[in-house]
């Protein structure tokens, strides 16, 4: 009786003390996350090579990134009056996270290991581990902490409403041993683990405005943003739908240009300041990009996963868009290889089917409709022909090689060496292409392809400058785990780079909610395209235009 007239001061004393604030989070957003992290028994059932076999998978409501711990069976619980075994204590011997799910079972990797594994061995989800829970909100409360305590009665719940997650490091959650962080925001939850690698996203859409000021060079010095006389951007029009990559230019020569782009319906040539002219969509494949060439050329790179490439060579006319060579199993790109301003040069890349970019570039000419290798290139190892520019930045008539890095970053090389590198990854995209082998049921994804937004080459007064975007999309880990992405949360920005002896680089535009995908300029005009919206379920593009002298550069 003494014990039951405890429990129940200490009820009333958390509910005296305690008031609870309503969340702006609906309800289904907390039943969603106590439907995610709920425990699940089950059994480690196989060991191959590195990774771990688990006998729970879709059906049961496994995702990837979920952690399983293992247990061992530890002490022989024995009645002391009947000497009848109850039972087996159970003890924690490693933790472990699901990288890959099918129907029935998952693969996993260790993550915690403290004894060496064998099969069979009992594993639960989201059982014995530590988790952190803040709010970033002005009104902290409690919802999700009770969520939690309640849902995961074999965790440790911590609640700590003065921490803020701009506090928090990885080296932190290691010292505290805490497994997953949870931050309530006013309009979403997120979870991270423990390399706070962001693994779940619940709730509406929140921007959080950020800084415009400039990047970091490597020396890390600070680049003064100079002044530019600039304008707010002007919308001038938009439409349902994402336009997944733009360029703009004036291919049917009337003195006004237009907006090239593709989406998942096919490839579009559109006026500004008018309807559509063309419109062409391949056979079977996938667009993975498009480059614009002289006089209504276009390389159109289509990927199809039995095959590989189909890449077109399309043509422009009165009549439309027509297919002129097709079926081609190189990767193409329209560039100013000689730095003249156009781009007249195709270069045609290999392609590997193991890592897409293969190791052989050419120069392609065309005769009788038949693309012929005119000149084998002899570039760095890594290239890749997509949205690559060759671009004379120090104006010695060699250009420099302006591409993206395979860890996002945008490069320029010169003879072949690596000059200059934006300090972050700048390429993140809703939109992919994946080079996936292996059997059905054992898929491995050996490349994502993006459609790169394609840097914009200016000469001005004896100097060379490219306007390029860049985004942060913080959600970009977990894509695969989202029903649709949310693109609001994606921001972008465009910038400058030019060299005056040195590489240097500046924001032209501050922070835009979304994704830029196309860069254009015509006439003192910078036009760029931002979608947003959910992808790819429910999404506008919308199309700016920004006043900018040529003294802004």
């Amino acid at each position: 009786m003494k014990v039951i007239f405890k429990v129940l001061i200490l009820v009333f004393f958390i509910f005296s003390t305690h008031q609870l604030s309503f969340s702006s989070l609906p309800p289904e957003v907390y039943e969603q996350v106590k439907k995610d992290f709920s425990p699940l028994s089950g059994l480690l059932i196989g060991i191959e090579d590195r990774e771990l076999i688990i006998d729970k998978g879709l059906v049961q409501g496994v995702k990837n990134k979920d952690i399983f711990t293992v247990y061992k069976r530890g002490k022989k619980i024995v009645h002391p009056e009947t000497q009848k075994t109850l039972g087996y204590l159970k003890e924690p011997v490693a933790k472990i996270e699901v990288v890959r799910t099918d129907e029935n079972f998952a693969m996993a990797k260790v993550i915690y290991q403290k004894e060496p594994l064998t099969v069979p061995m009992p594993i639960t989800r989201y059982a014995d581990l530590k988790i952190l829970v803040i709010v970033e909100h002005t009104n902290p409360n409690e919802n999700l902490f009770l969520t939690l305590k309640n849902n995961l009665p074999d965790c440790t719940i911590i609640f700590d409403p003065n921490l803020r997650f701009s506090q928090i490091t990885p080296e932190y959650l290691l010292a505290e041993k805490f497994d997953l962080l949870f931050v309530e925001e006013e309009n979403t939850i997120k979870v991270y683990n423990s390399k706070l690698d962001l693994i779940r996203y619940y709730g509406g859409l929140s921007y959080s405005k950020v800084s415009t000021s400039t990047y970091l060079r490597p020396s890390q010095t600070k680049v003064e943003p100079k002044p530019l006389g600039e304008t707010q951007p002007s919308l001038i029009g938009k439409t349902k739908g994402e336009v997944v990559q733009a360029e703009f230019t004036d291919i049917d020569n009337d003195g006004i240009q237009e907006m090239i782009y593709f989406n998942s319906q096919g490839l579009f040539i559109v006026k500004l300041k008018g309807g559509l002219l063309a419109y062409y969509k391949p056979s079977s494949g996938k667009i993975v990009n498009f480059s614009v060439g002289p006089n209504g050329w276009i390389a159109l790179n289509v990927y199809d996963d039995r095959v590989g490439m189909k890449s077109e060579i399309l043509h422009y006319t009165n009549q439309g868009l027509n297919p002129v060579i097709t079926n081609i199993n190189l990767i193409l790109n329209f560039v100013d290889y000689t730095a003249r301003g156009i781009k007249d040069t195709l270069l045609g890349q290999t392609f590997d089917p193991e890592t897409f970019f293969g190791k052989e570039v050419f120069i392609l000419k065309r005769e009788n409709n038949q693309l012929i290798y005119a000149h084998k290139l002899n570039l760095f190892e890594g290239y890749q022909n997509i949205g690559t520019s060759f671009v004379d930045f120090d104006q010695d008539g060699q250009p420099e090689i302006l591409t993206y890095l395979d860890d996002g970053r945008l490069g320029v090389y010169k003879n072949n060496q690596l000059q200059w590198t934006s300090p972050y990854a700048i390429a993140q995209h809703f939109y992919e292409v994946r080079l996936i082998k292996g059997k059905k049921g054992q898929e491995v994804v050996k490349k994502v392809i993006l459609p790169f937004v394609s840097p914009l080459v200016q000469y001005a007064n004896g100097k060379t400058f490219v306007f390029f975007a860049s985004t942060e999309f913080p959600l970009n880990t977990v894509k695969k785990e989202l029903k649709y992405l949310p693109l609001d949360s994606a921001t972008s920005q465009i910038f400058v780079l030019g060299f005056e002896g040195n590489y240097y680089y500046r924001n032209l535009t501050s922070a835009q909610r979304g994704f830029i995908t196309g860069i254009g300029y015509d006439n003192s005009l910078l036009y760029f395209t931002v979608v947003r919206g959910k992808y790819p379920v429910d999404t506008e593009t919308e199309l700016y235009s920004l006043i900018l002298g040529r003294s802004s550069f």
